[in-house]
Formats: structure tokens, sequence, C-alpha cells
């Protein structure tokens, strides 16, 4: 399929149409080049789940001398009751040729005992990702950097009963934390190079 109007109006059709789709905006830390937002996901249905997928469409506002505006679109997907989750990250936006990655990404789940980090670059809209995945892809079938957080630990991470749920099926909400950070911008001069996060 191809989307040929707004990044606004896709979430609108996603969420609309396929009821898939959150909206959300993150919020620049005066004096760094660090955006922060946060994802909070409800579960109608107890763990462990069968099948599930949520996206999120996350916006960055420009700020002078930083970065212009631009939209990242997340996943987060189960492709059934044996299966962790795996969350994926995507740039709707290209970088210029020759360019690293712009953005590294940081996903953080909390739990009253523990937590649980990722970070990785964020791959533009020219790269390979899974963030329009069906939920039926399983880990090996993935194409890109993936986070994989097991359901337990989704589970137990839950912060309140989902207000939503009326069928008294154990439904649970959890947030994730959201931490964008421009990178400063070089050439990568190696011919075919692709940079990596440090482990």
């Amino acid at each position: 399929a191809c989307w040929s109007g707004s990044v606004g109006g896709l979430c609108d059709h996603m969420g609309q149409k396929h009821n898939i789709c959150k909206h959300s905006a993150a919020r620049h830390i005066e004096g760094t080049r660090t955006f922060e937002g946060k994802w909070l996901l409800g579960f109608k249905d107890a763990f462990p789940l069968t099948r599930e997928k949520k996206t999120l469409f996350l916006s960055i506002g420009a700020v002078d001398g930083i970065t212009p505006s631009c939209t990242f679109v997340l996943r987060l997907w189960c492709s059934g009751i044996h299966s962790p989750f795996m969350l994926a990250v995507q740039q709707l936006e290209r970088n210029k040729p020759g360019h690293s990655p712009q953005w590294k990404f940081t996903a953080r789940l909390e739990s009253p005992e523990d937590s649980l980090t990722w970070t990785s670059f964020v791959r533009d809209l020219e790269t390979a990702s899974d963030v329009w995945c069906s939920s039926k892809r399983k880990l090996h079938e993935c194409v890109g950097k993936v986070m994989i957080i097991h359901q337990k630990q989704v589970e137990a991470s839950c912060i309140e009963p989902d207000p939503r749920d009326r069928r008294g099926v154990g439904g649970q909400v959890f947030k994730m934390g959201l931490v964008f950070e421009k990178l400063v911008e070089k050439m990568d001069l190696r011919e075919g190079a692709s940079a990596e996060p440090p482990s």
C-alpha cells in the first residue's frame, strides 16, 4: 500500500479504519538535544496475550539550531501466546545522502522492582523496517533491529487497570518512556558503511 497524504492523515486513517494507531508529541529538554515522550498502552485481555499490536506516531517540533519538525513511528507487537513483545522504530523522513543516522532512540520500561532499557539508532524512511509488519511476524523474520520484551516483563510493569475494560478480563495499562536524541550531523565517508550504536 502507498500513502500520499500527510502524516496526520495517515495517523487518522490507521486509527479510524484499523484501530491500531495513536498520535503523541515529545517535549524538548531545554539546553539539550534531547526530546522526551511517553507511550501509555492498554491491553483488554489478561496475560499471556495471544496476539497484539500497537502503533504510535510521535511528533517532534522544530527547534532552532537542533532540528526541523519530524515524525517517528513505533510499532509494538507480539505474534503468539508464547512469543515476546517486539518494538521497532523508524523516522518518517529521509536522511541526507551520505549521512549517518541522525537520531538515537531509547525506550525504557519500568516496573516497581526493575527496569528494561533499549537504545538504538533510528533508521530513516529508505531503510527496511518492521514498523509496518503484521502482528504475525516472528522474531526470526524481522528485517531490522527490535527490542525484545518478555510478556512477563510487560505484565510486571502494568500500573493500573485499564478504565476502558468493561468485560472483567483483566485489562491492564503500562507506560513506556521514550527518549530521542538528535545527533550532530556528519558524513559517513566509508563507502557502504553503516553506523552502529555502542554496545
